[in-house]
């Protein structure tokens, strides 16, 4: 029974909290995309986004993580934040939830929205290189306040992130940063056209700021080629 237990607390817990938080994100996302898509600003997805993810990182955050997002995953598991065991099992309770989340925005609004697409004129290097740099942003924020500080504020930290990489990328990209989010507006709008820019950008932002962290701003306990400390053991001259 105390087995049942831990594998509960260490492994399905997590992964039923990253699915119904992805599953509320993107039903959220979605659902604001419907209300807004009209109005042609950032400020309304940037400020939903964020405030979501404050929310979630706040309630579910020390059950999962909260990452609902796998370049988040990706960077957390590089950082040395979850055992790599995890990763995939996260992918999977984040990609159900994203599908779930869509589909049932789907049903309560009558139209899909949500999904990502490039801006007019916007390349899709120009696509890669942006959510490089967004993702990295908000993935070193995840890396440096919730991994490294386990600080409270964390959560103000990552949602602020998500806002104004928004706010910054919008009209380039959307300002996605998340790979699992695009997933389900993706299916339920069947809206495919350069769909691997949110995957490919976003997963090499998290590999950017996964090796930054580890080699150069965490702490000497997450370095990659820290130094090794001294064996309090003595050794015979003899």
């Amino acid at each position: 029974m105390k087995g049942l237990k831990e594998f509960y607390e260490e492994w399905a817990r997590p992964m039923i909290a990253e699915y119904f938080g992805q599953l509320i994100f993107t039903f959220l996302h979605c659902s604001a995309g419907f209300n807004n898509k009209d109005v042609g600003s950032a400020l309304a997805p940037a400020i939903n986004d964020g405030l979501v993810v404050t929310i979630l990182v706040i309630t579910i955050g020390h059950i999962s993580g909260a990452h609902v997002n796998f370049a988040v995953t990706t960077a957390v598991g590089l950082g040395g934040g979850i055992r790599w065991q995890k990763v995939p099992l996260y992918l999977v309770a984040q990609m159900l939830g994203s599908l779930s989340g869509a589909g049932l925005s789907y049903v309560t609004t009558g139209e899909s929205a949500g999904a990502f697409s490039l801006g007019d004129g916007v390349t899709v290097g120009r696509g890669v290189l942006t959510e490089l740099i967004l993702t990295s942003l908000l993935t070193l924020a995840v890396l440096l306040a919730a991994v490294e500080l386990d600080t409270n504020n964390a959560a103000f930290a990552i949602g602020f992130a998500i806002l104004i990489d928004i706010l910054a990328g919008f009209h380039v990209t959307g300002g996605c940063m998340n790979p699992t989010l695009s997933f389900g507006p993706a299916v339920v709008a069947g809206q495919w056209m350069n769909y691997w820019v949110y995957w490919v950008g976003p997963l090499l932002g998290a590999f950017v700021s996964g090796l930054l962290y580890r080699l150069f701003l965490g702490g000497n306990a997450r370095w990659l080629f820290r130094e090794v400390a001294p064996s309090n053991s003595t050794k015979s001259n003899v």
